[in-house]
């Protein structure tokens, strides 16, 4: 059975998501321990800045508890207290809520569009690492096709709306119009792209990048026309700037207090405001406590409410119609995915005995009979189809799958369709 285990930005704080946060270049270690130790048969882990969500195929629903100790276990600053906090969905539940997620209907910004190429980046990793299977396959094929028609079909998608653009608009709320102000982007990856690009269009008067990944940052620069910096000059050019963007992967500060402090004190107090939308957090929180800066982290901008966000709301309803629809295909295969086998299994077993009792008839036609196989053919066709379609047709269009494995079994046991599984028949003893 499906099932999700999770924890994300509406029942947890930054600093226990941070706990979580699995660097790109650990998921498959981190799949391949959760398959060893949770005994599950596929997983992926979605691990962004708001959530982390392992999503596993299992035996039963006890085995969400092997999962979620799993879990604990790979997590070792993880506290019981915490551990009690994820949420277990299965099945219908989960698989609707990772529709939801792709489409951008659970995000911190409705809509918002990194998170389906965060979820496509999810089931590369684990198809990367071989954690995925007949059932994970289905699901986020079908999670990334309904997310994007979500975004063409409705108007969740319209409008600048991300992580990236609060961020903007919390420096807009602090500094006012940004025409005379200017910014630096520590980092250059896709998140630090989209901060780049709500800058530019809110008529910055100059931006920067700065990254460990020289090529990526001169790239990033060049595109959107701005400088960019190596990143061993970050404590001689952080103080020159009016807003600082971070948005990096790195497992710990790489703004520290200390040496923050040392360069601030050159500046003789200039106004900063700090928006940090990492997870785990770019700049050390203690930042926060010098004169003349205003810091954000990722909780802080979800409270920030923009035009865009309301208007987004309302082809939010669109967009659930749409994933219901999506998510009841879905579950239509899941719940009816032995039909097939069994259309096989049970279409076979009676070709065997019409061919059986033909070749007993064709035993006694005389020899002169013409054209005989040709017309014994067509009758044992005929007779397959007859015998064989109700029962097909009502397992194909059953509208409770929920019931079809139930009926399927009693169905093999009556037919004898399953010798090792069925119920047989007790041969009575010679005293009976």
């Amino acid at each position: 059975m499906l099932c999700l285990i999770g924890l994300n930005y509406k029942n947890s704080s930054i600093e226990e998501r941070e706990k979580l946060a699995v660097p790109k270049s650990q998921v498959g270690s981190a799949l391949r321990y959760f398959i060893e130790r949770a005994g599950v048969r596929e997983c992926v882990l979605l691990s962004t800045c708001n959530r982390f969500e392992l999503y596993c195929s299992i035996e039963a629903r006890s085995g969400g508890a092997s999962v979620i100790k799993a879990v604990a276990e790979y997590f070792k600053t993880l506290s019981v207290r915490a551990d009690e906090r994820f949420y277990t969905l299965f099945d219908a539940a989960a698989a609707r809520h990772l529709f939801s997620v792709a489409s951008g209907l659970d995000s911190m910004i409705i809509g918002e569009s990194q998170i389906l190429s965060q979820v496509k980046h999810a089931y590369s990793s684990a198809c990367e690492a071989r954690t995925t299977g007949y059932m994970l396959n289905k699901l986020f094929h079908q999670a990334i096709k309904t997310g994007k028609m979500a975004r063409s079909e409705t108007a969740i998608g319209r409008r600048c709306a991300s992580v990236s653009s609060a961020a903007v608009a919390a420096a807009k709320n602090e500094l006012g119009d940004l025409s005379s102000f200017s910014a630096l982007i520590i980092g250059a990856g896709e998140t630090a792209e989209l901060s780049m690009e709500c800058l530019i269009k809110s008529g910055i008067k100059k931006a920067a990048v700065i990254s460990r990944t020289m090529e990526r940052a001169f790239a990033l620069g060049e595109k959107y026309g701005s400088e960019s910096f190596d990143f061993s000059s970050l404590y001689k050019i952080i103080r020159d700037y009016d807003i600082i963007i971070s948005s990096t992967d790195s497992p710990h500060f790489i703004v520290e207090y200390d040496k923050y402090k040392a360069a601030a004190a050159k500046t003789r107090g200039r106004r900063q405001v700090i928006i940090d939308i990492a997870v785990p957090r770019d700049i050390d929180p203690e930042i926060s406590s010098i004169k003349g800066v205003k810091l954000f982290n990722i909780d802080d901008i979800g409270a920030i409410i923009t035009e865009n966000v309301s208007a987004r709301k309302k082809a939010a309803a669109a967009a659930a119609k749409l994933i219901d629809a999506e998510a009841g295909r879905f579950l239509d295969w899941y719940e009816g995915r032995s039909v097939k086998p069994f259309i096989e299994k049970f279409r076979s077993n009676v070709e065997k005995i019409v061919e059986t009792e033909l070749d007993k008839f064709v035993r006694k036609l005389p020899e002169d009979f013409k054209n005989k196989d040709k017309s014994l053919n067509a009758l044992k066709q005929a007779i397959i189809n007859r015998i064989c379609g109700g029962p097909i047709a009502r397992a194909l269009n059953c509208p409770d799958k929920s019931k079809i494995h139930a009926c399927i079994k009693n169905f093999e046991c009556f037919f004898n369709l399953d010798s090792e599984n069925g119920c047989g028949e007790k041969k009575p003893s010679r005293k009976e």
